[in-house]
């Protein structure tokens, strides 16, 4: 799709960024899963929960568009732009750096930057109460 082509105004899902701007109005409109067909391709948008883990399940069934993850592949093949067999290799080597205990660790970090982050923002609008770090580790929480 050429995003430089503007898209009709009555069909803002032909806009890469409509998930921003529509959120889940075109889900209620046309279902949990829609195709958009377009002269630049076909894209499928997707919110079912059992459409999403039968894609990441059956991955011999719903290869992905590797063509697409050229930006991904700066440093060389990859996780992310492979396939079959060196995809394999690839996932068994990074596997073991995602597992739950790192998984923690990465959300702790990104609780306290996220609360650093407010602070700042906090800090330059005036409004700084102190107050950051613990307030967006509550508000994650709940």
């Amino acid at each position: 799709m050429d995003p430089s082509v503007d898209a009709p105004e009555n069909f803002s899902v032909l806009d890469f960024s409509w998930s921003y701007q529509e959120r889940f109005r075109p889900f209620a409109d046309h279902g949990d899963a829609f195709l958009v067909v377009s002269p630049w391709g076909i894209y499928m948008a997707n919110a079912s929960p059992t459409l999403i883990h039968q894609i990441a399940t059956r991955r011999t069934d719903w290869v992905k568009p590797i063509e697409h993850y050229g930006v991904v592949e700066r440093f060389g093949p990859n996780v992310v732009t492979t396939e079959g067999s060196t995809w394999r290799d690839h996932r068994r080597v990074s596997s073991s750096a995602f597992n739950e205990r790192s998984n923690a660790v990465v959300w702790q970090e990104s609780v306290r930057q996220a609360g650093k982050m407010i602070k700042a923002w906090k800090r330059r609008e005036g409004n700084d109460d102190g107050g950051g770090d613990e307030k967006a580790g509550m508000w994650v929480e709940q």
